[in-house]
C-alpha cells in the first residue's frame, strides 16, 4: 500500500541548514510524498533555497506546496500546513535536521504492518555539530502500552519531539487538529500536537530503527540561551500547555487535574536543566508514582535511628531530605567529629560510640568509602541492629513519601 505522506516543514531563517533537509527529503525511498514548506517570514536566503528545490521535487515526482507568510511562529506554520495537507499521513521534520533515506518507507512499513495504528515513532540520532558524533536516543515503546500516556508525557517521562513521529491525518483531525492548535506564544509546537494526540488514546507503534537525525547546532542553541530557561518553561511553554489542555473535549475536573500535572512536570524539567532541587527529588518521584498509580508500598516505620558518617558529603545531601520523617536519627556519629561538630539543623555530632547501639537499632550509613560501610555492618551484626546504606535511604524516602500520600503507613 503506497499511501501519500505529507511532509510539513516550517522554516524561519534556516538558510544555512534547510538545503540539507530538503535534499534528504528528495532522497527518500518512498515515492508518494507531498512536500509542504511554510516560509515563516524568513529574512535570510531561506526563500531562495526553497524556490530552487521546488523544481527538483517536481522532477522527482513529489507534490510540492510552498506558502510564504509573515513571521507568526512555528505553531501557526504547522497549523497552515495541516490544513493544506492531502496525504493520508503527516510528519513534521525540523528545518535544520535530516532524514535518512528510509525514514518514510520504514515508518510506513511499521504503520502498515500494525492494524489500527494511529501513529508511529522511531529512535533518533542526536548529532553534535562540534564533533559530528551521533548519540542514539532510544524511546521505550512501553511508554505507550501501560496507560496514563498523557500523564507520562506531561511528567517528562518520554521525549516530546514531534519530529520523530508519523501521524495518520484522519486521527489528528479526530482529536481536534489543526483547529485546536494554540499559536501564541509562538515559541513551540510540541505540546499543541502531542497533548491532543495522547489525550485521544490512539494506538502508537514503534520502529526500532534510528530514522531521524537531530542536529544540535551551536548557533541555534545560542539564540535559545538568550532567554532564561526557567522563564521559558514556567512562562511561555506552560502557558501553551494550559491553553491546549483547556481546549480538550474533556470535563473541567479532568482539565484541572492535567493542568496540575503539567505544572509538576515543568518543575521537574527545570530541576533537570538547572541541576537544582526546587523541591525534594524523592518527593517528586513519589508524586509521579502516585499519579501513574504505580504500586503502593507497605511501609514499616523504623525503630531508633543512628546516623553513621554524619559529616560526609552524602550525609549533607541526604539529611535535609530525612528531616521531619521517621528516619530522622536520634544519634549522629562521625569518626572526625569534634566538640563543635553539628548537622545542618544544629544536632550534635559525636565520635562513634559502639556501646550505645541497642538491639533493633537502624544505622544509616553515609560512607566515604566501602570500608566504613563494612565497619558499620560489623557493629550492627554484633548488636543485633541493621544497616541502611545511602542508596537504600533514597529508596526508603520514596516509599515514605508514597506511603504518606496514600495514607498507607503501617506501625
Amino acid at each position: 500500500m503506497n499511501n501519500k505522506v505529507s511532509i510539513i516543514i516550517a522554516c524561519y531563517n534556516k538558510a544555512q541548514y534547510i538545503g540539507a533537509l530538503l535534499e534528504s527529503v528528495n532522497n527518500q525511498l518512498w515515492n508518494n510524498i507531498e512536500v509542504i514548506i511554510i516560509n515563516d517570514g524568513s529574512t535570510d536566503d531561506s526563500n531562495k533555497i526553497i524556490i530552487e528545490w521546488e523544481k527538483k521535487f517536481l522532477e522527482r515526482g513529489f507534490d510540492i506546496v510552498i506558502v510564504h507568510q509573515e513571521n507568526l511562529g512555528v505553531a501557526a506554520a504547522i497549523k497552515i500546513g495541516l490544513r493544506l495537507a492531502r496525504g493520508e499521513y503527516v510528519c513534521f521534520p525540523d528545518a535544520d535536521d535530516e532524514l535518512p533515506q528510509n525514514f518514510v518507507s520504514e515508518m510506513m512499513n511499521t504503520l502498515n504492518n500494525n492494524d489500527n495504528a494511529d501513529f508511529a515513532v522511531c529512535d533518533i540520532g542526536r548529532r553534535n555539530e562540534k564533533n559530528g558524533e551521533i548519540n542514539i536516543d532510544f524511546l521505550d515503546e512501553n511508554s505507550f502500552k501501560k496507560g496514563k500516556t498523557l500523564e507520562k508525557y506531561l511528567l517528562q517521562k518520554f521525549d516530546i519531539s514531534i519530529c520523530r513521529y508519523v501521524f495518520k491525518l484522519s486521527y489528528l483531525n479526530n482529536v481536534g487538529l489543526p483547529d485546536s492548535i494554540v499559536v501564541s506564544p509562538k515559541s513551540t509546537q510540541e505540546p499543541q500536537i502531542m497533548i491532543p494526540v495522547l489525550n485521544g488514546n490512539g494506538r502508537c507503534v514503534k520502529s526500532n530503527q534510528t530514522l531521524y537525525i537531530y542536529n544540535s547546532f551551536v548557533n541555534g542553541l545560542a539564540s535559545v540561551q538568550k532567554k532564561n530557561p526557567v522563564d521559558m518553561i514556567l512562562g511561555e511553554y506552560h502557558e501553551i500547555q494550559l491553553k491546549t489542555i483547556a481546549k480538550l473535549p474533556i470535563s473541567e475536573s479532568r482539565k484541572f487535574e492535567l493542568m496540575r500535572i503539567a505544572g509538576l512536570g515543568n518543575i521537574i524539567l527545570c530541576n533537570k536543566l538547572l541541576h537544582r532541587n526546587f523541591i525534594s527529588e524523592n518527593f517528586i518521584i513519589a508524586i509521579t508514582k502516585k499519579i501513574l498509580k504505580e504500586e503502593i508500598p507497605k511501609f514499616i516505620i523504623p525503630t531508633r535511628v543512628i546516623a553513621y558518617g554524619s559529616l560526609g558529603r552524602v550525609a549533607m545531601k541526604l539529611l535535609p531530605e530525612i528531616k521531619d520523617t521517621p528516619l530522622w536519627p536520634t544519634l549522629f556519629w562521625d569518626k572526625g567529629a569534634t566538640d563543635n561538630s553539628s548537622t545542618f539543623d544544629g544536632s550534635k555530632i559525636t565520635i562513634i560510640r559502639p556501646e550505645l547501639i541497642q538491639k533493633g537499632d537502624l544505622i544509616l550509613c553515609f560512607p566515604k568509602n566501602k570500608q566504613i560501610l563494612i565497619e558499620a555492618q560489623i557493629l550492627a551484626d554484633i548488636n543485633e541492629a541493621s544497616v541502611m546504606p545511602s542508596n537504600k535511604i533514597n529508596e526508603w524516602l520514596i516509599d515514605w513519601h508514597l506511603s504518606f500520600l496514600f495514607d498507607n503507613v503501617k506501625n
